[in-house]
C-alpha cells in the first residue's frame, strides 16, 4: 500500500513538473533531468510534497526540511534543520551518470533506500 501511494505521489510530481516548467519557461535539459529524477526515485524514495520554480530557471522538489533544485547540469540538495543548512551538489550530463548522482543525493537526504 505504501509503495502504491509513493508511486501515485511520484506520478503527481511528474505531471506537476510539466505544468510548472511550462509556466516558468524552464530549459528542456532541466525538465529532462527532473523527469529522470522522478523515474529513478519513484517507488524507492518518498515523493516530494511539491514542485516549484527555483530562483534561476530551475525546478525545485520540496519535502519537509529538504529541497532538491534541478539545474540543466546539476542537482543541488538542501537539508534544513537546526543550525547550518547542509548543501550537496551532484553533476549530471554525458560525463556524469545521473543515476549515480541521484543515488548519492537521495541517500544523503533520506538515508538508506527504503
Amino acid at each position: 500500500m505504501a509503495e502504491a501511494a509513493s508511486q501515485a505521489g511520484w506520478q503527481r510530481i511528474g505531471a506537476a513538473v510539466e505544468r510548472v516548467a511550462a509556466e516558468a519557461a524552464i530549459p528542456v535539459q532541466t525538465i529532462a533531468h527532473a523527469h529522470g529524477l522522478v523515474a529513478h526515485a519513484a517507488g524507492r524514495w518518498p515523493a516530494p510534497d511539491a514542485v516549484q520554480p527555483g530562483y534561476w530557471p530551475t525546478l525545485c522538489l520540496t519535502w519537509p526540511a529538504i529541497e532538491i533544485e534541478i539545474h540543466d547540469d546539476r542537482f543541488e540538495l538542501y537539508r534544513f534543520g537546526p543550525g547550518a543548512t547542509q548543501i550537496r551538489e551532484g553533476r549530471c550530463g554525458p560525463d556524469a551518470p545521473a543515476a549515480e548522482t541521484l543515488d548519492a543525493l537521495l541517500h544523503a537526504a533520506f538515508g538508506e533506500t527504503p
